[in-house]
């Protein structure tokens, strides 16, 4: 790749990283550092500000309230979130080189106000995650390399739930509160991937493998059942393919389609799953995420980039503690050059997709609860790269 292209690189990488994704997804996973040019480190942080509100479909009985009629609405349950990336790579060799990448890929923080006329209030739930991978890349004569390497990764989380909810309220456990510590737990899997290239024309197209990561977290219950547990997840196995080409004299088409396997995802706490009939956390479906975008290098030291994201919507039935179904977003993003080093800053404005939440009917099913409409999310995001 010339020296003009990848002075692109760091906005388009910036700018095409959704900042609200399906399910617990934050970054994607990325493994762009070790495909840049010679030695780099880049240091990046994120913030976004989800909109997401939830109105009920029917009643719903509770013990502090009464029966919570139809129309209830949350108020605004998503939290503002922070993500922060470090990476640094250098070649070895001529055709041999490494990376070291850290992310967040994983998170949630959902908080129900708990002055709001709607029967989850005051509900509250917190996923954290951490991975450091370590990648190396080798370059034929031909164009083609291969990639691959080891993720570490660590995964905890936290439950509140002011009562347990159940269609009868006679039940035994109806009214009560439930609280869940799953506490950090570490695992490990691996990074798959071969590339092809054409420097000449900043042609580049990347296929890459994520394993699936397992934990098993002692997690601590307290409430109507109160029991100390292991509980079993495994964070999803993901496939990303991305691209770019140059297009016209310092224009460069980029693009990914990323597939996410959360159809198999979910948490099942063994207390909840006791007292509801249900896990604690599920997606219904696998998630793909297509991104396309141009960027341009508009003199030596300035370039720009916008991208737009796409996340289909399902008709299926998802959890309360995750609100939402699809995204359409915009990014754009800008790069300053000084020399060796680039700063890069960028803005992303996404819709979120209508949600139909769901609770346990007590049989091994789902009902609706609520309906997820006219959410919407803007994210910032701020990177920092030194090439040497």
């Amino acid at each position: 790749m010339s020296s003009r292209a990848a002075a692109l690189v760091p906005c388009i990488a910036l700018v095409a990283t959704p900042a609200f994704s399906g399910a617990l997804d934050r970054t994607g996973q990325p493994v762009s550092p070790i495909f840049e040019p010679g030695g780099y480190v880049e240091l990046s942080f994120g913030r976004a500000y989800p909109d997401v509100s939830v109105e009920q479909v029917v009643g719903v009985p509770t013990l502090q309230q009464g029966i919570v009629p139809p129309g209830a609405g949350s108020g605004d349950l998503a939290e503002t979130f922070n993500t922060v990336a470090f990476a640094i790579k250098r070649d070895f060799t001529e055709r041999l080189s490494g990376a070291l990448i850290y992310d967040q890929p994983f998170g949630g923080d959902v908080a129900y106000p708990s002055d709001a006329n709607y029967f989850l209030a005051g509900t509250t739930t917190t996923v954290d995650s951490n991975a450091l991978t370590a990648l190396v890349r080798y370059r034929a004569e031909n164009g083609f390399s291969v990639h691959g390497g080891l993720r570490f990764q660590t995964l905890e989380g936290e439950v509140r739930i002011p009562f347990i909810t159940s269609t009868d309220p006679a039940a035994p456990n109806f009214g009560q509160p439930y609280v869940n510590d799953a506490a950090r737990d570490e695992g490990l899997g691996f990074v798959a991937g071969v590339a092809y290239e054409r420097p000449e024309i900043a042609l580049r197209v990347a296929l890459t493998y994520s394993s699936e990561i397992e934990h098993r977290l002692r997690t601590v219950e307290d409430g109507p059942l109160p029991r100390i547990s292991t509980t079993l997840v495994e964070t999803p196995q993901s496939v990303l393919l991305d691209f770019q080409t140059g297009v016209a004299p310092d224009t460069l088409l980029f693009g990914s389609v990323r597939w996410a396997d959360w159809n198999d995802f979910d948490i099942e706490p063994s207390a909840y799953v006791v007292l509801t009939g249900a896990p604690i956390l599920f997606y219904p479906n696998d998630i793909t995420t297509y991104t396309i975008g141009v960027g341009r290098r508009f003199t030596e030291r300035l370039s720009g980039a916008v991208s737009f994201t796409y996340e289909d919507q399902s008709d299926d039935l998802v959890t309360n503690l995750n609100a939402t179904s699809g995204v359409r977003a915009i990014g754009l993003g800008a790069t300053y050059a000084f020399d060796q080093v680039e700063v890069t800053g960028a803005v992303q404005y996404g819709l979120i997709g209508d949600a139909r939440t769901a609770l346990p009917d007590g049989e091994g099913g789902f009902f609706q609860v609520s309906d997820a409409r006219d959410n919407d999310v803007v994210g910032f995001a701020l990177q920092v790269a030194y090439r040497f």
